[in-house]
């Protein structure tokens, strides 16, 4: 809704309506995160009554507005008429979308991995206390927030305008609200594809590669990466704006900019610093045509965008934690955001996304592990399109320009992230989140090429026609092979976690604390191995293993003494070693939960010890009470 009323009242401009409503959303998603942080900064606490008064009256003006605009209705219904093929072929791309992104989430009861525990940590914080807490307490105790909380305030306002209070229902309204952003990402793809390439078609095409044949974004769902989605779904729309502003100086086209700008540094830092690379590339392209007028509008931008988000930014610098994380430090071999994760490189598609998006030279070559069978394939198609380039008909699309753009930015942010030596200037980016960004610029770049060759070869007349074809293929490719992409060994939780879960929250245990399957994970951080993870947020009980930010939010002693607890509690002999128990006992650990996903000689060595007894099962979970 406020997207809507921000797009009226701006006038938002895009090369076509599928653009414009692109950005119209965009604005909308950053709307809330500033709206939320300029109001905790005024100490004014929302609840679900207000938050609800306030989204009646933003849609209440956005209704008044779409209906004194006759015209524009006229103008909408003209165009699809005149363009029926193009809208019908985006909603046949959107409801393949939609319904693959409903298959993959279904019949999880817990979104995957561990990365959710702590966006439902802040999440329900900004639900319960009205405003963006300066604390990570009762969760992390003494722990402060600096987290980037743009996509937990955009959660917290559909909590409440949803009137979504208990913590089992912030579980659904996480999973299905990620579920509702990853489908998104065919608009925001079609938007940055139509931009840059100016061919409705290709943006088509492109937005289809990214959402029903790249294994990414889809896959963020297995890793709870809604912080990374969010922001991917503003970078496009911000990147559409600021090209706009280039073209055409104007105060509306700039606030839009100021606007998306500062909303995406609090939905996502790393997405912004992408954001800023791709910026400073159109700089320089302004800079050779000597447009002095748009680069001082970027300052502008730039300017209000920072005061926007300063109170915000000072947070982060003040946080001692924070400015360890960001500061540039001697470069450390084996830091975790310096390592190429090859699964990530090697994900499904990508090889053949890659080989079309460069003309089939890296299948020929036989990047990320090609087949025979494709290096055969990349080499004729090489061969075809080398015959294509020599024909003199040069009437139709021309995507050499965009694609070196495109190259050029990936370039550099591939050298900005593996040149850290002896200095690393760029810690708190990593390059597993450039490569789990990649599907947008590999999307673009084959849609563009594939386009190409088709119109070379069947003429610019069945655009239209070739087109359909391709897009037929990719929804029939999606709907068979990206319907389930969910990787079994990131669902530790099921049905039977949900139940014991609950069952646990209505106990009312003031001093029972519970200790839970963990493992060690980056840094000095645990991370929980089965549903006792959950505790925690879920139950408002108190567990040995708190939400994963505590290794990056509590003094190093601190982070020792709960890992000496995770370690011993761990332990086989965790009940049968006297000096463990009493260990635990010293710690207030009352009780052990046994997930669905626990390990069976745990639980049985657990209850032979004579220590432990079942108080409660759920199928495959259970509750067992420490025998003293």
């Amino acid at each position: 809704m406020p997207g809507l009323l921000i797009g009226k009242l701006l006038r938002v401009r895009g090369e076509d309506l599928l653009v414009r409503w692109a950005l119209i959303i965009a604005a909308g998603m950053s709307f809330w995160p500033l709206l939320t942080l300029w109001t905790s900064i005024a100490h004014f606490r929302w609840t679900s009554r207000t938050a609800r008064a306030f989204a009646l009256l933003l849609a209440v003006a956005a209704v008044l507005a779409l209906a004194i605009d006759r015209r524009g209705w006229h103008r909408f219904v003209r165009r699809l008429r005149a363009s029926w093929a193009w809208y019908a072929a985006f909603a046949m791309l959107m409801a393949a979308t939609i319904w693959t992104r409903w298959a993959q989430a279904r019949g999880l009861a817990f979104p995957p991995w561990v990365d959710a525990v702590h966006h439902t940590m802040i999440v329900r914080l900004i639900i319960d206390q009205g405003l963006i807490p300066h604390s990570l307490s009762p969760y992390i105790e003494g722990g402060d927030l600096y987290y980037h909380v743009g996509f937990h305030a955009l959660a917290a306002w559909t909590a409440w305008v949803s009137a979504v209070r208990q913590s089992m229902g912030v579980i659904q309204l996480l999973l299905d609200y990620g579920q509702m952003l990853n489908a998104l990402t065919l608009l925001m793809v079609y938007a940055a594809a139509r931009t840059l390439l100016r061919s409705r078609w290709a943006a088509l095409i492109a937005a289809g590669f990214a959402t029903l044949v790249s294994y990414f974004p889809a896959y963020y769902l297995s890793w709870g990466r809604y912080t990374h989605l969010a922001g991917i779904l503003v970078f496009p729309a911000l990147m559409t704006v600021l090209w706009q502003l280039a073209r055409r100086t104007d105060w509306r086209t700039m606030l839009m900019a100021i606007l998306l700008s500062s909303g995406l540094v609090l939905i996502h830092v790393r997405i912004a610093f992408f954001a800023a690379v791709f910026a400073a590339e159109l700089a320089i392209i302004l800079v050779w045509k000597r447009r002095w007028h748009a680069l001082g509008a970027w300052a502008i931008v730039a300017a209000a965008s920072f005061a926007l988000v300063s109170p915000w930014l000072v947070r982060v610098i003040h946080d001692p934690f924070a400015r360890a994380f960001i500061t540039p430090a001697a470069t450390n071999e084996g830091d975790v955001h310096q390592m190429l994760p090859l699964d990530i490189l090697w994900a499904p598609h990508n090889r053949e996304l890659l080989a079309i998006a460069t003309v089939g030279m890296t299948g020929i070559a036989g990047w990320l592990g090609m087949p025979v069978a494709g290096r055969i394939a990349s080499g004729g198609a090489w061969l075809l399109c080398v015959w294509l380039a020599r024909k003199k008909n040069r009437r139709g699309f021309n995507p050499w320009l965009p694609l070196a753009v495109v190259a050029i930015f990936c370039a550099t942010v591939a050298v900005l992230l593996e040149v850290h030596h002896p200095i690393d200037f760029t810690r708190f980016a990593s390059v597993s989140s450039a490569l789990m960004s990649l599907f947008l610029p590999l999307s673009i770049a084959a849609a563009a090429t594939l386009l190409w060759a088709l119109q070379r070869l069947f003429g610019v007349a069945r655009t239209t026609t070739v087109s359909l074809a391709v897009l037929a293929a990719i929804v029939l490719s999606g709907v068979f092979f990206l319907h389930d992409v969910v990787n079994p060994a990131t669902v530790f939780t099921d049905g039977d976690d949900l139940r014991a879960l609950t069952w646990i929250g209505g106990q009312h245990w003031d001093q029972a604390r519970f200790a839970v399957a963990a493992r060690p994970w980056m840094g000095s951080s645990w991370v929980g191995s089965d549903g006792g993870y959950w505790i925690s947020v879920v139950t408002d009980g108190r567990s040995t293993l708190p939400p994963l930010l505590y290794a990056w939010a509590l003094p190093v002693q601190r982070v020792a003494v709960i890992n000496r607890v995770l370690e011993e509690s761990n332990r086989p002999d965790a009940l049968t070693n006297a000096g463990v128990r009493s260990e635990l006992r010293a710690a207030g650990v009352t009780h052990f939960y046994c997930g669905s996903r626990d390990d069976a000689n745990r639980r049985r060595t657990l209850l032979e010890s004579g220590h432990a007894r079942v108080i409660h099962r759920d199928g495959s979970a259970a509750v067992l009470e420490i025998v003293w």
